[in-house]
């Protein structure tokens, strides 16, 4: 009788505690499991995004490189970077080496990126450099994926004077020079500017996941003067 009463297995009360026992062990590896893939799918996502948003901020900065630049600078003026405006950036330079025949800045010699409608345009030309509203532009990100809810630029310009070889950290026309004296008539200035390009942006599918990416472009072309 002892020996049947061995070989019965378990009792109910045993079953119950051991499934019990054994649904929270599969909760909690079931719930480690779902806060990790949560994790790497977050991470994933980050990763996505800042590679889209630092895609598009160097197609910006290789192309503000080229600002300024004319195959005949006599001919044209391709130095000018208009004063960049809320979301908004203009500038000029000689796409297709003309400027000897034309002897002018063309409509399509003028470009531009902005932020509209949460994703970033550019500018293929334009009538002038004075608004950001003007002009023919094209969408570089898609708002269906990425959506850009930031887009800065800041100019920065520093002033050298090539005949006396003073300098100061603000553009050539800036007429304030501390702790320099005014430049002389004819001095050659040169002007060397950056453009700081900041954009923030999240994903489309989650605005949990939010990305802001920086970089600061020289413009290759410095801006030459004379000074009045």
């Amino acid at each position: 009788m002892n020996a049947l009463r061995a070989m019965g297995g378990f009792t109910l009360m045993e079953l119950m505690v051991g499934m019990s026992v054994g649904v929270i062990l599969l909760s909690a590896v079931g719930t480690t499991y779902l806060t990790t893939f949560q994790g790497n799918l977050d991470v994933l996502q980050g990763l996505r995004l800042n590679q889209a948003l630092r895609e598009t901020v160097t197609i910006m900065a290789n192309d503000l490189r080229r600002a300024g630049y004319s195959a005949s600078p006599a001919e044209a003026d391709f130095t000018a970077i208009a004063t960049p405006s809320a979301g908004c950036i203009l500038y000029s330079y000689d796409v297709d080496g003309d400027a000897a025949t034309t002897r002018s800045v063309e409509e399509g010699d003028r470009f531009g990126f902005r932020l509209k409608q949460r994703a970033i345009w550019m500018r293929s030309s334009g009538t002038d450099m004075g608004t950001c509203n003007g002009g023919n532009w094209e969408r570089l990100t898609d708002p269906a994926d990425v959506q850009i809810t930031s887009l800065e630029f800041t100019l920065r310009a520093k002033c050298v004077n090539a005949d006396t070889g003073e300098r100061w950290s603000s553009g050539c026309a800036d007429e304030a020079h501390p702790g320099y004296g005014p430049p002389n008539a004819g001095d050659r200035l040169v002007e060397v500017r950056h453009v700081h390009i900041a954009a923030t942006g999240r994903l489309a599918a989650t605005s949990a996941i939010s990305q802001s990416v920086a970089t600061s472009v020289k413009i290759r072309n410095d801006r030459v003067l004379s000074s009045p």
